[in-house]
């Protein structure tokens, strides 16, 4: 990818305009420093020449390195702010040489103040090319070396205070502080060219030129400043004087590198070569690991004076201190780095990436621990409530059919769409866990088995309706599926007999039977004593036989409006004032008569909960109670806020919820429908009751009246509405 460097936005004028007026400018300061050299005599006239076209040659290149900051991408530009910030340093140290030029008007004094600042202005500059910027991307490599850019400034930093410092300010020696300097600061130029020339030749297109020139310029800037060091160190060196003439020229040339850097472009690498980065945190490992045997080095000199030792130790040793505290950050650093990509590396591997469930690996992993939970809640001294743990198996039908169609893309947008159908009705202590291609397992904690085929309803309902619309692909596709749900421990009596494996297994021959029975339903596998089915299933070298009574609940047709569920799989219950509206029903019954005053009154409360028969209201679609009256709460045992949050399943038995299942989805029976079922108090006790269902609307919504009587047998001949069914199969 290339990315060409913009000087301007849109509407602004282009600096490029102004770079031919620059670069004459850049000449002319040139050559005005080679006249005043060859035609102005030694005075403070030459000086004060000599010092401000210097200055203004250091300024240009300052700034032309700013103007390729602003005009680079974000990932350049840090490179251009570090020769910036090099020649920045540089301007500063020029305003100190010109404050003992101008103002005091005295030999700029060696040992020089601004040394120091001189010499770790190429620091920055170093940094800046071992970001090697014609590499995408250079974020990376800022993020990795930065460590070893701070430890390698630190390295440097070191090597000038125990080398030069002391013979400036500890035991004042004017030849050795030279020598000391000449040496130093030569061995950093070298590794600078070192470092272009490495650059030059790994690099390519423009970028090639440009460390070709960067090394030219560099170099020559090597040459002048070692002439000039050493002609100060001869005490021959006045400003304006012949060291000024290559010094300048040199200047000049990172102006010129500068125009050049405007013209780059950012390209990938083509080859390994190329993008090989340079080691900048192994080198300043290397840097650490130099300390203690330069600073052994230094400290043993006996040729040095006991002073510079002792300042030397103490340097050694509070660098060591520094570095040793910038590898422990680093340290502390990588750890919690490392900790966070495992713990998204774990994420992703216990997760499904296509719907973004969780997958076997998870299930193998946590899941066996809340079996052993469950198995200890069992084996304690048990508390009411939900302590199973409940395996819904569920298998799409006739999948393959909807890949073979229409591809295998649309076949994972119905995955996808259906995972998020399925999330909208369980609970969020709840995992769905793709077993297989299209076959996904729902582990259901801290539940209650005698609300399982309720919650499969759930499922079947989710899944099968409404209609799976595709819109981005213009496409309607209705999927069901087939489920086998068991409970965990299969004997609540004896948790340890069967193990996790088997329910499993168990909960796989639910799908089968659900298969087999035609699918679009849930088949709850439970023990059973007095059960006329037998199941056989091999777990690993074990074969049992069990006893089992098969429970079924039919998934919703084609027909049945559009299922609404919330996020946390309860619906919106309709708050019971909301029941109070106005009903109209043809009842002929008692139930009439209250039904009748209240259309006429308003005021369904006072007649409805003086009624002596247990009487609730429920809508159609969420089958979850509106409104209970006196005689429910009584007869029941639930409060009203219980009964508002429950559904009709929830007071039934489980054997009896299919049928009831089929009577209330299937299209609605012409008047009232009656049967005699059996119902479930609050605490656990069973009865028979007749009910009547009384079809009516509230607040535009079908919902159904029913009042409920006790009989003191059930009868388990088909009703009415069972009679009218079985003739709707049969049609």
């Amino acid at each position: 990818m290339a990315t060409e460097f913009s000087l301007s936005k849109p509407g602004t004028p282009d600096p490029r305009h102004h770079l031919k007026l620059w670069a004459a400018l850049v000449v002319f300061l040139t050559l005005g420093q080679l006249a005043a050299t060859v035609f102005v005599p030694r005075s403070f006239s030459l000086t004060l020449i000599s010092d401000v076209i210097e200055f203004l040659l250091i300024l240009s290149a300052t700034v032309v390195f700013l103007v390729n900051a602003s005009a680079s991408p974000r990932p350049a530009r840090l490179f251009w702010m570090l020769l910036a910030a090099s020649w920045g340093a540089r301007t500063i140290c020029w305003v100190v040489w010109m404050y003992f030029d101008l103002v005091l008007r005295r030999e700029v004094p060696n040992p020089f103040v601004g040394d120091i600042l001189l010499f770790l202005s190429s620091i920055p500059f170093l940094a800046a090319l071992l970001l090697q910027p014609h590499l995408d991307p250079v974020g990376d490599r800022k993020s990795q070396g930065r460590m070893g850019f701070l430890l390698l400034l630190l390295w440097w930093l070191y090597l000038y205070l125990i080398f030069v410092i002391p013979w400036q300010y500890v035991v004042l020696d004017e030849a050795k502080y030279g020598a000391d300097y000449n040496r130093l600061n030569g061995l950093l130029a070298v590794v600078l060219l070192f470092t272009l020339g490495l650059l030059w030749k790994r690099g390519f297109g423009s970028w090639k030129w440009f460390y070709a020139s960067l090394f030219g310029a560099q170099l020559l800037m090597t040459v002048a400043g070692y002439l000039a060091n050493h002609a100060i160190d001869l005490h021959c060196y006045y400003p304006g004087s012949w060291y000024d003439v290559p010094y300048s020229v040199a200047l000049a040339s990172f102006t010129v590198v500068g125009f050049l850097g405007l013209t780059l472009q950012s390209t990938a690498a083509s080859s390994e070569e190329s993008r090989a980065h340079l080691p900048v945190t192994e080198l300043g490992m290397l840097a650490v690991l130099s300390l203690p045997a330069i600073g052994a080095w230094a400290v043993l000199d006996r040729n040095t004076p006991s002073q510079v030792n002792q300042f030397r130790g103490l340097v050694t040793l509070g660098t060591m201190l520094v570095m040793a505290f910038l590898v422990f950050a680093k340290q502390r650093q990588l750890k919690a780095e490392l900790a966070k990509a495992n713990q998204v590396l774990q994420e992703v591997s216990l997760t499904d990436p296509l719907t973004g469930v969780r997958n076997r690996r998870f299930f193998d992993a946590i899941v066996p621990g809340d079996a052993s939970q469950v198995l200890r809640s069992y084996s304690a001294p048990r508390k009411p409530g939900a302590n199973d743990l409940i395996f819904y198996l569920v298998d799409l039908d006739d999948f393959k059919g909807v890949n073979d169609r229409y591809g295998h893309d649309i076949g994972d947008k119905v995955l996808v769409k259906l995972i998020s159908r399925i999330n909208s009705v369980i609970r969020s202590s709840d995992v769905v866990v793709r077993w297989g291609g299209d076959e996904f397992l729902i582990v259901s904690r801290y539940s209650n088995r005698a609300e399982a085929a309720t919650f499969a309803s759930r499922i079947l309902t989710a899944v099968g309706n409404p209609k799976a619309e595709l819109a981005s692909a213009g496409l309607e596709i209705r999927q069901t599926c087939s489920i086998g749900w068991t409970a965990f421990p299969w004997y609540p009596d004896r948790p340890d007999e069967v193990p996790l494996e088997t329910v499993l297994r168990l909960a796989d021959r639910g799908v089968y039977e659900a298969k087999r029975g035609g699918k679009n339903r849930a088949m709850g596998v439970v023990p059973s004593d007095s059960g006329t089915t037998r199941l056989i299933v091999t777990t690993g070298d074990r074969v049992s036989s069990y006893s089992v009574q098969m429970v079924c609940v039919e998934g919703p047709s084609e027909f049945l409006e559009p299922y609404n569920a919330k996020a946390d799989g309860r619906d919106q219950a309709v708050a019971a004032p909301e029941a109070q509206q106005v009903m109209s029903a043809s009842i002929p019954s008692a139930v009439d008569r209250i039904i009748a005053e209240t259309a006429a009154s308003g005021k369904l409360r006072p007649l409805f909960n003086g009624h002596p028969t247990p009487m609730w209201v429920y809508d159609q679609e969420t089958l979850r109670f509106l409104d209970v009256n006196q005689a429910a709460i009584l007869g029941y045992g639930y409060s009203r806020a219980e009964f508002l949050g429950m559904t009709i399943l929830d007071i039934q038995l489980m054997a009896d919820i299919p049928l009831l299942l089929h009577e209330i989805l299937r299209p609605a029976l012409k008047g009232p429908s009656t049967a005699v079922w059996r119902h479930r108090s609050k605490d656990g006790m069973v009865f028979n009751v007749k009910t009547t269902r009384h079809e009516l609307t509230v607040r535009g919504r079908a919902a159904e009246l029913v009042d409920a009587v006790r009989v003191s047998q059930r009868n388990d001949g088909p009703s009415e509405a069972n009679r009218v069914l079985h003739e709707l199969r049969q049609s």
